[in-house]
């Protein structure tokens, strides 16, 4: 059988709330049951909660990862372009006659729509 603490309540009963002076009387077993419970009950609660945050840190780990793989991609695709433009005479023109330009040996023509009205 536990043991019980043996406290004189008569004089603490008038100072402390009544669950107080109730579980002055609890044996030491339940105590020591009471706070391994509690301790338990906490170390789940901080696992639970790293692993959580873990595993969110794991998705945008690998959500930065893509998106560093894809501005790679980009990057090295505008290497080549820029390398092409520094180098290829038929990029430059085609990009030139992109933008509106013309040769300066070239005739412009311009040809109107026929459903276009004159003003």
């Amino acid at each position: 059988m536990g043991r019980t603490h043996s406290v004189s309540v008569s004089r603490w009963a008038d100072r402390l709330p009544y669950a107080v002076v109730l579980a002055i009387n609890v044996p030491v077993h339940v105590w020591v049951a009471m706070v391994l419970l509690t301790a338990a009950a906490l170390c789940y609660s901080i696992t639970l909660h790293t692993k959580q945050e873990y595993e969110t840190a794991l998705r945008e780990n690998r959500s930065v990862a893509r998106r560093l793989k894809d501005l790679e991609i980009e990057n090295k695709r505008l290497e080549l372009e820029i390398e092409a433009v520094e180098k290829d005479p038929r990029t430059i023109e085609v990009l030139a006659r992109r933008a509106g330009l013309v040769a300066a040996d070239e005739a412009v023509i311009l040809i109107k729509d026929a459903g276009e009205t004159k003003n």
